[in-house]
């Protein structure tokens, strides 16, 4: 009997657990896939076309992700990307960035 509770405990918990994560407002977690194509802090890569992203004004970033988020303009891989953030959410993403210098 134990043994069964604890496994339901067990499941639900990875069940759900990533539910927690995805809905999380830790703008660390959130911008954690920015570094794949603008680097590590969002400072760039050696030999990357991809422009860094640190230091720039939360405004603007914010704004510039929601216009991809609008397909506006239409560019890459970045309109699919914002498109999976709130409003709020993509506001952290930008002063996480802009407090990176």
């Amino acid at each position: 009997m134990i043994s069964r509770t604890i496994c339901s405990v067990v499941f639900l918990s990875l069940a759900f657990g990533g539910t927690a994560l995805a809905q999380t407002t830790d703008p660390v977690v959130l911008a954690n896939s920015c570094s794949t194509c603008h680097g590590p802090d969002g400072k760039g890569l050696p030999n990357n076309p991809m422009p860094p992203i640190n230091g720039r004004a939360a405004p603007a970033m914010a704004t510039a992700l929601k216009g991809f988020k609008a397909d506006q303009p239409v560019v890459t891989i970045m309109n699919r990307l914002a498109k999976g953030y709130s409003d709020a959410e993509i506001d952290a993403i930008a002063a996480y960035f802009a407090n990176i210098k």
